[in-house]
């Protein structure tokens, strides 16, 4: 496999005019590979041809259990996929694994987490106002921490999709998937008690909807509805940043990762495509 990586360095050097340190880190990340690699095949001799994308994706989660910055992890991915569609382009393999491989996205600013401390704060706020409203807002804010939804997640909700029997409720996204998520105790009592005495006095009885959350007009609550109902409880409990929706789904997967939870559950959880996006919050976590 090495003979293959040096033909490759060559390549770059010869034929693009890369330096000898930009050649130097390439031979690091790529033998880095084979060495993980070479591990879990042994006692075969380990080929670039059985490499797949499964492979990949332990590598860059085997990184993260060993520490690594998002950034290194990030360069790490791009010299394999430049090595790969090296490959590719000899007819050296007939498949490139590194096509769908995501790399870690870092971002310009780190999205903002709400300690466990205003989180309960928060969902507690609801019951101080009273009435109708609160209890849909209750709900609404239970079931955006507890379940990591989106905001696009949560409004396009319809009642079927929350069974309190099986106490769990259903997340469609596009193509036909579905993720489903079960309610701890509190969710699923705010939801109790928003369907039998909440939703009742929203919904109008000759303008009938499958809408799970309504607004005070009896229509399906809007993206720009629930910014406002965020907005209004983070301002009452003195919280002066802008908070988003999705600021209580990072809390959430924050959270989860503070309390041993693998990043394979948290993927499940938010609905991510790929453990690789979800690494995103282990910045917030000691060793992370």
């Amino acid at each position: 496999m090495r003979d293959k990586v040096e033909e490759f360095l060559r390549y770059l050097k010869d034929e693009k005019g890369y330096s000898e340190h930009t050649l130097n880190a390439y031979r690091n990340d790529l033998n880095q590979f084979i060495a993980f690699w070479s591990k879990k095949k042994a006692p075969d001799v380990p080929t670039w041809t059985e490499v797949t994308k499964e492979a990949i994706i332990e590598y860059i989660l085997d990184l993260k259990e060993r520490s690594y910055a998002l950034s290194t992890m990030a360069r790490k991915i791009a010299a394999l996929r430049s090595f790969f569609h090296y490959l590719l382009h000899q007819g050296a393999i007939e498949d490139d694994p590194t096509v769908t491989i995501e790399t870690p996205k870092i971002p310009k600013r780190a999205p903002k987490i709400l300690t466990r401390e205003q989180v309960a704060r928060l969902l507690e706020e609801p019951a101080k106002q009273g009435g109708v409203k609160a209890l849909r807002d209750k709900a609404i804010l239970e079931l955006l921490y507890f379940t990591g939804m989106k905001a696009s997640e949560l409004v396009s909700l319809n009642v079927d999709d929350v069974d309190l029997a099986s106490r769990t409720v259903r997340i469609l996204k596009r193509k036909g998937k579905e993720r489903v998520i079960s309610l701890p105790p509190s969710a699923l009592e705010a939801l109790r008690q928003y369907l039998y005495k909440g939703r009742i006095h929203l919904v109008s009885s000759d303008k009938p909807s499958p809408a799970l959350f309504m607004n005070l007009q009896g229509e399906r609550l809007t993206r720009q509805g629930l910014w406002v109902i965020i907005k209004h409880y983070t301002e009452a409990i003195g919280i002066k940043e802008r908070i988003s929706p999705s600021t209580l789904r990072h809390s959430l997967a924050v959270h989860k990762l503070q309390e041993g939870a693998r990043l394979e559950d948290i993927k499940k959880l938010l609905g991510h495509s790929s453990a690789i996006t979800t690494l995103i919050y282990s910045r917030f976590v000691r060793g992370g």
